[in-house]
């Protein structure tokens, strides 16, 4: 059951990085499902009040996306700078530790819109909410994806 729920675990975070560039809310929900079946499988040494905690934050992300009624629709390349942004920077941040995974994804998603609009030479009125509402999935699904590496390479000896 172990291997299962290793397997299950890095498929769910593989998963919700490619959703991170198409819809970040499923991948935030799929990057914690992977944290938690990582968790589970006793691979990784996730603390269980982490997980609670990130799930909080997820379901505060999936509950605005709900109350906002509709999804907001925003061009792939916004999404592909803010993702690929966060990416970057959440690994870099991982060096500092957790709270410097949350501080480069955040940086690393303001940083893609800047780029993007520099890009595209400017910024409508629904720019930054547009960002927002990309943005704060992305930021969990990369910590969270984040966490479940660094857990599993603290669980194999590999680092300390």
């Amino acid at each position: 059951m172990a291997t299962f729920l290793l397997i299950i675990g890095a498929l769910a975070s593989s998963y919700a990085l490619v959703m991170a560039f198409m819809k970040p809310v499923q991948g935030a929900i799929a990057a914690y499902f992977g944290a938690w079946a990582l968790m589970k499988s006793g691979f990784a040494p996730i603390p269980q009040r982490v997980l609670l905690f990130w799930a909080v934050i997820v379901i505060l992300v999936v509950g605005i996306q709900m109350i906002r009624g509709r999804m907001v629709r925003t061009p792939f390349p916004l999404r592909a700078y803010v993702a690929g942004g966060a990416l970057a920077f959440t690994a870099v941040g991982t060096l500092i530790g957790q709270g410097g995974m949350v501080l480069g994804a955040v940086a690393g998603v303001l940083l893609g819109a800047i780029a993007f609009m520099r890009l595209k030479g400017g910024a409508g009125n629904r720019f930054w909410p547009s960002v927002v509402a990309v943005g704060a999935p992305t930021v969990v699904t990369m910590v969270l994806v984040a966490l479940s590496v660094v857990a599993l390479m603290a669980g194999s000896g590999t680092i300390n």
